[in-house]
């Protein structure tokens, strides 16, 4: 009983649905450890109709986001972090497993596109990667091609795109794998307009389901500051961002773990993401 009478339930037995039971274990509290085998399982507690999918690497929790369905989209809130402003990084690892193909990666924007553009990164249907912006007014639009096609090799790979304004004069960077690409279009109309707007932030779709991805997708990172180049080592790709938390760090999707259907925005709880026409269970290693 707590202060108030009210009766606790305390889920003290779970199901376990796993195919090596080395991938962790599971204490008679509900506690799970980590083992030491890779692996993917399906946790549910017997009063819950509630399912979360984790996946155990080294007694760690790593796993990405599959968004590989014809309908799969995460859908997050507008929330004030998810604006920017006008210097600011987003960084993120994508696998196309089923090849590269004109699609939304993600974007905060109206469906139909006549809406303002806070950002969108899309894979155009050349196969490059191309990211936009529009201001307040929906008058100007800030485009940034790659002049490179993305890799078609089916791994994982590293995608930032950095933004910084000054003196009057506006930079977009987009960096695959740490390394700088070109702009495939002259670069021009950058400006220090506002550009925000009260739309849901979609990830591997458009808000209404439109241009799919079907990509995997981990570490999805929203900086309000411009990283330098110098800033995309290899280690500091391939590494999570450690608590505490940079206050420069807006918005961080690790993708490790979906709980009823949602997965968790690290820094605001509000502007987690909800798995729309998912399961729960899509959940897979990197």
């Amino acid at each position: 009983m707590d202060s108030v009478g009210a009766a606790v339930t305390l889920y003290t037995s779970i199901t376990w649905n796993s195919s090596n039971t080395n991938i962790a274990s599971v204490g008679t509290n509900g506690l799970v450890t980590a083992g030491s085998t890779n692996g993917t399982a399906d946790i549910q507690f017997y009063n819950s109709s509630a399912k979360s999918r984790v996946i155990f690497s080294a007694k760690s929790l790593l796993g990405a986001l599959d968004l590989t369905g014809a309908t799969d989209l995460v859908s997050v809130p507008h929330n004030n972090s998810l604006e920017p402003g006008s210097n600011f990084t987003l960084e993120m690892w994508v696998r196309f497993p089923n090849g590269v193909s004109g699609s939304i990666i993600l974007e905060k924007a109206a469906p139909d596109g006549t809406g303002r553009y806070s950002y969108s990164l899309n894979m155009n249907s050349n196969g490059r990667l191309a990211f936009f912006r529009q201001n307040a007014n929906a008058n100007k639009l800030e485009s940034f091609i790659a002049n490179t096609a993305f890799p078609t090799d089916g791994n994982w790979h590293h995608v930032a795109v950095t933004r910084s304004f000054a003196s009057n004069t506006g930079t977009i960077r987009m960096l695959i794998d740490g390394t700088p690409y070109t702009n495939f279009l002259t670069t021009s109309g950058i400006t220090n307009d506002t550009a925000s707007n009260t739309q849901a932030l979609s990830i591997g779709a458009k808000s209404d389901g439109a241009d799919n991805a079907n990509l995997q997708i981990d570490e999805i990172r929203l900086w309000n500051e411009t990283k330098a180049a110098s800033y995309f080592t290899a280690a500091t790709r391939n590494n999570p961002v450690a608590a505490p938390y940079p206050t420069a760090l807006k918005a961080y999707f690790k993708m490790d773990k979906i709980n009823l259907l949602k997965v968790s925005n690290e820094i605001t709880t509000a502007a987690s993401g909800t798995l729309e026409n998912m399961t729960g269970q899509e959940l897979v290693s990197r």
